[in-house]
């Protein structure tokens, strides 16, 4: 079962702690106008697993220590998630190459957050990454939001000033340097990493199991998110652009994860 969190897990969850208070006020405010998230509606979860630093993994697992029931369903749909292949090419992560390694990657970020219960409900929700809680906070929704405030846009408003610096701080610190992938994948290797690399060694999906060590902001602000679908754009057109050369595109042309060194 889990380990207990270490000292150094222990000061980054305070620091989350305060992006979480933060979060919460900014939404308490927001709600003065309209749901800030439907209830039993899950439509941001449905095409969205999403990317999480290391420490928020250890936060999800700590946090459940004291529910060990519902630690090892978490645990046991994330295993299964893993294991889960339909749709994703089975090769190893050495045998693809960028544009196909790129390809898988997208496919494991657009699939449904497999901790969205048939109720529409978040299995962890009081736990849940830093990314989910700002959801409509920071900045706008997406189109496929059905929250009345979200119908505001382009006007809808989110947060702003002290507090989004305040959050944009404590995450770039916290993402500096360190470990991050998707939320499964981290609960998994966090909580129980010999299971982990047991599935690896069967043959997990290799989209799943990207890691990378750069920065992740944590959290994609108004700005932080027109620049992140610019440099999303800019990726797929090297893609088109390399298939329509028939000559490979050069690794450095996109950033992408580096498969995960289990063992």
């Amino acid at each position: 079962m889990a380990a207990r969190p270490t000292p150094k897990f222990l000061a980054e969850f305070q620091q989350l702690t305060v992006v979480h208070r933060i979060l919460e006020a900014a939404a308490q405010e927001l709600g003065t106008l309209g749901h800030v998230c439907m209830p039993n509606c899950g439509r941001c979860c449905l095409d969205n697993t999403v990317r999480i630093l290391e420490c928020e993994a250890a936060y999800v697992v700590s946090g459940l220590l004291a529910q060990p029931g519902r630690l090892r369903r978490v645990l046991s749909i994330a295993a299964g998630w893993l294991q889960e292949s339909a749709g994703f090419d089975r090769r190893p992560a050495s045998s693809l190459s960028q544009q196909e390694l790129y390809g898988e990657y997208v496919k494991a970020v657009s699939a449904p957050c497999p901790f969205l219960s048939t109720d529409k409900g978040c299995l962890i929700y009081e736990v849940r990454p830093v990314v989910c809680r700002a959801y409509g906070v920071t900045r706008t929704t997406g189109p496929e939001c059905p929250r009345p405030i979200s119908q505001m846009r382009p006007a809808a408003p989110y947060i702003g000033g002290e507090p989004e610096a305040k959050v944009k701080s404590i995450m770039g610190a916290l993402s500096r340097g360190a470990t991050s992938g998707l939320l499964p994948t981290l609960v998994l290797l966090v909580a129980e990493p010999q299971r982990a690399r047991r599935l690896v060694d069967q043959g997990a999906p290799a989209g799943k199991l990207l890691l990378r060590d750069d920065d992740l902001p944590g959290v994609l602000t108004q700005d932080q998110w027109i620049a992140e679908m610019g440099r999303r754009a800019e990726g797929m057109r090297q893609i088109s652009l390399s298939h329509e050369a028939e000559s490979p595109i050069r690794p450095s042309d996109i950033t992408l994860p580096r498969p995960v060194v289990v063992g």
